[in-house]
């Protein structure tokens, strides 16, 4: 069969014009809805985005709002233990001036008049009390007898500083000295 077109060229032309035309409007119809689409799609990922943003913002307040609290106790637990050491050291010490007093009274011979004395330290095996005495003597023998005493009475690294003063003559002479050691008795 013989196909016979009945409409001039011209006609023809328009007409394949026109459908060009629309075919072209429909497809930039088309990219401009699937550009909205996309828009559409971007815009509710932003936002579920900043959703999650936000959620994860409260999220690390709460968590540094924990961390505060975290730090607050540890400090309170720091203090606890620190006065918990204290009330140790309060119960050791306690325990260790009343045998320090006794010791150091049962080794003064009776010559021997103490004028100062002085403790500094803690008294235990690891950090031994530090003792510096002033004291009047009326004979280097009373300050042997006096060292000898001390010595086996838990007191060491004992020196004598040599006669600080002397007053009085003869027999009544009275020598000033000072000895420094340690104390450290085992509770």
């Amino acid at each position: 069969m013989t196909r016979i077109n009945l409409l001039p060229a011209e006609r023809l032309a328009r007409l394949r014009q026109k459908v060009y035309v629309r075919g072209a409007v429909l497809a930039a119809l088309a990219l401009v809805a699937a550009a909205f689409a996309a828009d559409a799609l971007h815009a509710g990922t932003a936002r579920r985005l900043a959703q999650i943003a936000a959620n994860q913002d409260d999220q690390i307040a709460a968590v540094q709002g924990l961390d505060v609290q975290i730090q607050a106790a540890r400090r309170a637990l720091k203090a606890y233990q620190d006065r918990i050491s204290d009330i140790k050291n309060l119960r050791k010490v306690r325990r260790f001036y009343p045998t320090f007093l006794s010791d150091f009274v049962r080794s003064v011979p009776e010559g021997v008049t103490v004028k100062t004395l002085q403790t500094l330290g803690g008294g235990t095996q690891a950090a031994p009390l530090q003792v510096e005495i002033t004291a009047s003597v009326s004979g280097f023998v009373d300050v042997l007898a006096w060292i000898v005493a001390m010595e086996a009475l838990h007191f060491s690294n004992l020196d004598l500083a040599g006669p600080l003063s002397a007053s009085g003559s003869g027999s009544d002479q009275q020598v000033e000295i000072k000895i420094k050691g340690r104390y450290a008795p085992a509770l």
